[in-house]
């Protein structure tokens, strides 16, 4: 009964705690000390694991959409009229329509617009779309796809072959 009354009086309680939680608390602060270090090494090592994964996967989607677009080197994409892809056995008569398709506007007398572009990727498609519309606040002088290359020329007249946005 002692005992409890003991427990009672502040001034024990005090004492008590003092002796007894500045170990048990500096044993749980090394404790979560140590289980941060890990934390953070793992998350350090993950971190640098995800980086490379990201650069690899960058590389082989670049590398398939090169593959692709090699494969689409031979078609013309016809717009104006139902949309159409054609191939061509041979890539030097597709360059010849590529080279006259402007005398193929306006040529049935109509006010519809028949296009011969390049069939190109999704990517290299958008990537096409995103740079003319740089042309229109006069970011880049001009832009023109050649054999399924996205090209431009800069406010400067350089001519380069770019492959993302980032390069304009």
């Amino acid at each position: 009964m002692r005992f409890v009354e003991l427990l009672k009086d502040e001034g024990v309680l005090k004492t008590l705690r003092s002796a007894l939680y500045p170990q048990a608390l500096s044993d749980k602060l090394d404790k979560l000390t140590r289980t941060i270090a890990d934390l953070t090494s793992q998350l350090e090592t993950k971190e640098k694991k995800i980086t490379a994964l990201e650069e690899r996967v960058e590389r082989l989607e670049g590398e398939c959409d090169r593959a692709e677009q090699y494969s689409r080197r031979g078609n013309l994409r016809f717009c104006g009229i139902p949309e159409t892809v054609v191939r061509f056995s041979k890539v030097t008569v597709r360059d010849g329509v590529i080279r006259a398709r402007r005398r193929l506007r306006n040529t049935n007398g109509s006010t519809e617009q028949i296009y011969v572009n390049e069939d190109l990727t999704q990517r290299r498609a958008a990537l096409a779309a995103a740079t003319r519309q740089m042309k229109k606040p006069h970011k880049i002088n001009d832009c023109w796809t050649y054999n399924g290359k996205i090209v431009v020329k800069t406010l400067t007249n350089i001519i380069k072959v770019i492959n993302t946005e980032a390069e304009y």
